[in-house]
C-alpha cells in the first residue's frame, strides 16, 4: 500500500504539471487540486513514518533554500515609484519589472518609512523528501515550506541540502506526465487511485493511533498496579 501510495502521489503532482501548461485547452481538474492530493498523501505517509521504518524503509527528510528563499509583497511610495518609473524608461528601455527596482534598491526600500513590504520567510523553499522501499525502488518529492511547515518537523531542525533545479522551462523541479504516461494513467484514473490511498493511508493511521492509545493504557495500568503493592 505504501508503495503504492508514493506512485500515486508522484503521478498526481506530475498530472498537476501538466494542467499547468499553457497548451493545455482541456483542462478538466485544476492543478491546485492534484497538488493537494499529492500532498494529502505525503503527509498521512509521515503520519506512518515510525512503521514505514520499521519495516525497512528509509525515509530521509531536509531542507532546500534557494538563491533567494523569501517571498516579497511591496508597494512603492510616490518617491520611489517615480525612481523606479525613470529608471525604466530612461535606463532599460521599458525592460525593467518593479521586482527588479526592488532587489537592486533592497536595503534602501527596506529603510523607507513610506514604502509598504511584506515578508514571507522561506516561502520558496522547500521540504526535500526521498522515499527508498526494501525492494530499492525510490520516490523523491520536494513540499513547498507554505504547506509542509503544517506537519513536518521545523525546517531549523532539518539538515540543509543542495539540489540541482531545472535550468530551463516552468518547474523547478520534476515534470508533467509524457504522453506515454498519459496513456497509460489517465487523470481520472490518477485522481481515483489518490483518493483510494488517501482513504486507506487515514484507516492505516487511525489504527496505529489506536494500537499507541491501547499500549499506552496497558503501561499505565501496569505502573499503578505495581504502585498499590
Amino acid at each position: 500500500m505504501i508503495l503504492k501510495a508514493a506512485f500515486w502521489a508522484r503521478l498526481a503532482s506530475r498530472w498537476a504539471k501538466r494542467q499547468q501548461l499553457k497548451g493545455n485547452k482541456r483542462r478538466t481538474t485544476d492543478p491546485e487540486t492534484l497538488y493537494e492530493l499529492k500532498d494529502t498523501i505525503i503527509k498521512k505517509l509521515w503520519q506512518l513514518k515510525e512503521q514505514l521504518e520499521n519495516e525497512k524503509t528509509k525515509i530521509e527528510l531536509k531542507f532546500y533554500i534557494p538563491e533567494e528563499p523569501h517571498r516579497y509583497n511591496f508597494l512603492f511610495c510616490d518617491e520611489h515609484y517615480e525612481e523606479f518609473a525613470w529608471e525604466r524608461k530612461e535606463i532599460y528601455d521599458g525592460y525593467y519589472r518593479a521586482i527588479e527596482f526592488f532587489f537592486d534598491h533592497k536595503s534602501e526600500i527596506l529603510k523607507c518609512p513610506k514604502c509598504k513590504v511584506n515578508i514571507q520567510e522561506y516561502y520558496y523553499s522547500l521540504y526535500s523528501l526521498k522515499i527508498k522501499f526494501p525492494n530499492n525502488t525510490e520516490y523523491h518529492f520536494h513540499i513547498p515550506y507554505p504547506i509542509g511547515k503544517k506537519y513536518f518537523p521545523k525546517y531549523k531542525d532539518l539538515e540543509e541540502v543542495e539540489e540541482l533545479e531545472n535550468e530551463y522551462g516552468l518547474f523547478r523541479f520534476g515534470a508533467p506526465v509524457s504522453e506515454e504516461e498519459k496513456k497509460l494513467f489517465p487523470l481520472k484514473l490518477v485522481e481515483k487511485e489518490s483518493k483510494r490511498i488517501i482513504e486507506k493511508l487515514t484507516e492505516a493511521a487511525a489504527g496505529l493511533k489506536s494500537t499507541t492509545d491501547e499500549t499506552t493504557e496497558q503501561e499505565h495500568t501496569q505502573q499503578e498496579m505495581s504502585f498499590t503493592k
